[in-house]
């Protein structure tokens, strides 16, 4: 993929430079499919997507689960500071 990456770079500077196919693991690739094997972001990038695309709705669960709580926590605070006056 790298070698994609850095020849799809390379012809957006040199028009000279035209991809007709490539080959990858053992099959031929037209220019399109080269094109776009080159416009993937890299897997590092990829599992960082994924990983803030699991940790969204997981963050929002905890804070659903996690407010009954914090507003027994509260309602308990203000009838402590309520009988203490």
């Amino acid at each position: 993929m790298a070698v994609a990456k850095t020849l799809q770079s390379f012809a957006r500077t040199n028009q000279k430079l035209l991809i007709k196919a490539g080959y990858v693991e053992g099959q031929v690739l037209r220019a399109e499919e080269v094109k776009a094997l080159a416009d993937l972001p890299s897997r590092d990038a990829l599992r960082a997507q994924v990983v803030a695309a699991v940790q969204g709705p997981l963050a929002q669960l905890v804070s659903v689960l996690n407010a009954p709580l914090r507003e027994l926590a509260y309602i308990l605070e203000q009838r402590g500071q309520g009988s203490s006056s």
